[in-house]
Formats: structure tokens, C-alpha cells, sequence
């Protein structure tokens, strides 16, 4: 079969990916074909493990540099003015008008417990405010 583009142009790291890898990525004739064009290249087994271990390596600091960014986004809190911000632009972010920092699940995804639970708080408190104003001008009680 015919890849596009063809093996012989391909980056040797990236043949190395596909003839180490399994048939849920790759179909087997392209692994085998990966693996010819290497052979060919002379490219041997042992480099194209120092180049996996390699990749692992990098794989292993990015979700070790990860896990402390997680932990330190964990007790992180809004300043004055963001909440302050938050609090007025409220209606229209829930309406999905503006948007402003991360959505509540965007914080819980990024393990931001302290700024999700302000920000449910904000928007919360900011909705009842507004919809108390509204009442209270509409039926007369203020102005």
C-alpha cells in the first residue's frame, strides 16, 4: 500500500514512532513498511530505543511538571478586583455575552478548587442581586 507521503521522506523519529507502535495506531503493512525504511537507513534497534526512552523521559517531566502546576493551582484565589469584576459582568456571563477567566468547569478541570468555588459564589450571589433589583425597580420599592 501507498502512503502519503511516501516512508522514504519521512523524518526518521517519526518512522521510528510508527514501526514501535501497535495496529490500533498503525495499520501492519505501514509498520512494516516503517521498519524497511529504517533498516534501510540503518537505523539501528538500539538508537530507536534510546529515542523511545527518550521520548518517555520528556513524556515523564511533562506530567511531573504537571502534577506541580496541579497543586499549586489548587489553593489559588481570585484577587479583589477580578472578583469585583466577576461580580458585575456576572449577568452577561451567564448569558454567555463575555466571556472572563475560565468557566467553572475549566477551573475544575485545572484543579483551580478555591477559584471555582469563588466563582460559583460570585455568579451566584451577583444573579440573586441583579434579579432583586430588578424586582424591586419594577415593582416601584426603589426610585
Amino acid at each position: 500500500m501507498k502512503y502519503i507521503p511516501p516512508f522514504e521522506e519521512r523524518e526518521t523519529e517519526e518512522l521510528i514512532a510508527i514501526a514501535n507502535c501497535n495496529t490500533d495506531d498503525w495499520q501492519k503493512d505501514a509498520i512494516l513498511q516503517a521498519q524497511a525504511e529504517l533498516k534501510r537507513r540503518n537505523i539501528s534497534k538500539e538508537y530507536q530505543q534510546e529515542i523511545i526512552r527518550e521520548w518517555q523521559d520528556n513524556y515523564d517531566e511533562f506530567l511531573r511538571l504537571r502534577e506541580i502546576e496541579f497543586q499549586k493551582n489548587e489553593n489559588e484565589k481570585y484577587s479583589i478586583s477580578q472578583c469585583v469584576i466577576i461580580f458585575f459582568l456576572a449577568p452577561f456571563i451567564l448569558l454567555g455575552k463575555i466571556h472572563f477567566d475560565l468557566s467553572v468547569n475549566d477551573l475544575k478541570n485545572q484543579n483551580y478548587k478555591v477559584k471555582a468555588r469563588q466563582r460559583v459564589t460570585l455568579l451566584t450571589t451577583s444573579a440573586i442581586t441583579f434579579s432583586l433589583i430588578i424586582y424591586l425597580l419594577s415593582h416601584g420599592y426603589i426610585l
